[in-house]
């Protein structure tokens, strides 16, 4: 997408934008999040270069992501399950964990994935943030993980990693 498309596609003020996701293969919203300054002040484009492929990043995800998207939510879905009591009753021979991953119905990778709903995308603008990459933030909905679901890294075009726990913040991800 243009800078000019997405200017005219967004529900200003709240800068929402309603895409279609080729890789998830349907709309899916993107909160671009404005620096104040650029909104309010009109210092600098309110959409500069890096958020407009920021956004196309998200929209050139390939197939070619999806295993490590899969890995990465059950890596999340797998941690959650061992730090968390979810109080299923295990089957005979069962261990807690594996109750939870039966309950939630995630035993492989692609099961990870089918049992999380994107919600939403956001991107922020770095310009005060110090940060160098171009960011992507994949929020999802899981049943492992109800109150805070799980986020997923993207920068500069390339899936890293998920994040969320306490204490993560992108700078983690930075050279």
């Amino acid at each position: 997408m243009t800078r000019d498309e997405i200017l005219l596609r967004c529900l200003w003020p709240q800068a929402r934008l309603e895409v279609h996701s080729p890789f998830f293969g349907r709309t899916v919203s993107i909160m671009i999040d404005a620096s104040i300054e650029r909104v309010e002040v009109m210092r600098g484009p309110i959409l500069p270069p890096d958020m407009v492929q920021a956004v196309n990043d998200f929209l050139n995800l390939r197939e070619d992501d999806r295993p490590l998207m899969q890995r990465l939510l059950h890596r999340h879905c797998a941690s959650c399950c061992e730090d968390i009591s979810y109080g299923f009753d295990p089957l005979p021979g069962e261990t807690e964990v594996q109750a939870n991953r039966r309950e939630f119905g995630v035993a492989t990778d692609a099961d990870a994935l089918a049992q999380a709903n994107l919600k939403w995308v956001r991107i922020e603008d770095n310009a005060d943030s110090g940060l160098k990459g171009r960011y992507v933030l994949l929020q999802f909905d899981t049943p492992w993980e109800s109150e805070h679901g799980c986020q997923l890294v993207l920068k500069d075009g390339k899936l890293l990693d998920h994040m969320g726990e306490s204490g993560d913040s992108l700078y983690m991800f930075e050279d």
